[in-house]
């Protein structure tokens, strides 16, 4: 098994993209997360921490009846990630330095957003024109 320490990793995680309310508590050291990305690698690696600018916070749920919480981690540009599952693919393309040509779904769902409003903005500038109006007569 490899030691990997995920901060030495090149990163597009943000702290400002972390949740500032008070459902949510950052978890430090995550270590049930760290531990289930591990599973999702088949144990072939040992984590340390969260890659730059990456957090897992619990979010509580509104249920009174129960203490229950979500893990999710936090730091995505496109939101955030609901389990290690989830997460587990970008973080190949952060460890591969492939960001731009990431699979996972928070990356596929922003560049689909991106081409759309690049899509738009093209329609914007160069107006479809209208077609020939046609008088008939009978």
């Amino acid at each position: 098994m490899a030691y990997r320490n995920l901060r030495s990793y090149p990163s597009d995680g943000s702290s400002a993209r972390w949740p500032r309310d008070q459902a949510n508590v950052l978890v430090d050291p995550p270590v049930d997360f760290l531990a289930s990305l591990e599973r999702f690698f088949h144990r072939q690696y040992t984590f340390s921490d969260m890659p730059q600018g990456y957090a897992v916070f619990n979010h509580t749920r509104n249920d009174q009846t129960t203490r229950a919480h979500d893990t999710h981690i936090y730091g995505h540009k496109e939101g955030h990630y609901v389990s290690a599952r989830e997460f587990g693919p970008h973080f190949c393309c952060l460890a591969r330095v492939m960001a731009g040509i990431c699979t996972c779904k928070k990356c596929r769902s922003g560049r689909r957003r991106a081409k759309a409003a690049a899509a738009a903005a093209t329609r914007a500038r160069n107006p479809r024109p209208l077609p020939p109006t046609h008088t008939l007569f009978w």
